[in-house]
């Protein structure tokens, strides 16, 4: 074979041999930044996650190819892979299912909750979520467990899966009579997650508003006000608490007004003067001063004789008052330009 024969086959050998590598290289990333993004994996380092993701994002198969490290990170490196899910996470639900811990004690319960709440994408959440929710209900509602952090752990966790008011509400309603109040302060704010879908629940919350703890109260009134027109008949245990607390800034009586107005605008004349009594109490603090203008503002926007208290308050005599009041009515100005329009 001549000298030039030689070289020419030498050169599609090396030809050949390249593209091969090259082909093998695209079927199987594990050379490159998939490499160092492995690497990167396993010594549990996280500065540089994102520009690996970066890199590795370019390669045809990238899913499939970030699929086998998540199965290493999930017991190695979990805020690894939870950052690997919150680029990938949406597209591969089954597997994702796959890896999470199995239902099969409460520790592993409350793990797979809190992975599902890392991820943004709903569709995950709630085909995922049906795993866990009945068995952290069980546990979250034991009144015998004494182990309060870890039942208001599992609560936080309900809360963050957000499962539909069919599953919750009944359960929510029960957590209202629970001795800890603590527990009934959370059932009752979670019941205003689900607004006027938790009508059933009240006459229970009713009772909570002169609940000895005024966390209790304070969630049970809000709640009440995010069920809107539907409670009505909490209108005069809300006005109860109008006057009610123990000092004039107490908090569970802005809330309390808030809801009287988000149930029945018609009992803006009520809300104008329990605004201005409080304003003009030397004792109001910012708090106060806040929570009631603020209040003002929304009702302005649909209420002439409001937007007017409103815009004499900018003469009051309490610089503070004064100060709240332009702040507010600015915003009230643009809602109501906004609702015209």
């Amino acid at each position: 074979m001549s000298q030039r024969k030689r070289i020419a086959v030498l050169i599609l050998a090396v030809a050949a041999v390249l593209f091969a590598v090259l082909m093998w290289r695209k079927a199987h990333p594990s050379e490159g930044p998939y490499r160092d993004f492995i690497e990167c994996v396993h010594k549990t380092h996280t500065t540089d996650i994102a520009s690996y993701l970066t890199a590795c994002k370019g390669m045809s198969n990238y899913n499939q190819a970030l699929i086998p490290v998540l199965v290493d990170a999930f017991e190695t490196r979990k805020t690894v892979a939870k950052r690997i899910f919150g680029e990938i996470g949406s597209s591969v639900p089954e597997r994702f299912q796959e890896i999470l811990p199995k239902p099969d004690s409460i520790e592993n319960i409350h793990e797979t909750a809190r992975w599902i709440v890392s991820f943004c994408d709903p569709k995950i959440r709630e085909a995922v979520g049906q795993r866990v929710v009945p068995q952290l209900l069980l546990e979250a509602c034991d009144v015998e467990n004494n182990n309060y952090p870890y039942r208001r752990v599992l609560f936080d966790d309900l809360r963050a899966l957000n499962p539909p008011p069919k599953v919750m509400v009944t359960p929510l309603i029960g957590l209202l009579k629970d001795p800890t109040a603590l527990f009934r302060e959370k059932a009752a704010a979670h019941l205003s997650d689900y607004g006027d879908q938790a009508t059933a629940a009240i006459p229970n919350l009713i009772a909570l508003t002169s609940d000895e703890d005024s966390g209790v109260r304070e969630s049970a009134v809000m709640a009440l006000g995010s069920m809107g027109p539907a409670a009505k008949t909490a209108i005069p245990a809300l006005k109860d608490c109008l006057k009610g607390g123990t000092s004039t800034n107490d908090r569970v009586k802005f809330e309390a007004a808030f809801s009287i107005w988000r149930i029945d605008t018609n009992e803006g004349p009520v809300l104008i003067s329990f605004i201005t009594q409080t304003l003009d109490d030397p004792k109001a603090d910012w708090l106060a001063v806040g929570l009631t203008t603020k209040l003002l503002g929304e009702m302005a926007v649909s209420s002439e004789s409001a937007a007017t208290t409103l815009s004499k308050l900018r003469e009051h005599p309490r610089k503070q008052v004064r100060d709240a009041a332009a702040r507010v009515l600015e915003g009230a100005k643009s809602a109501r330009s906004d609702k015209v329009k």
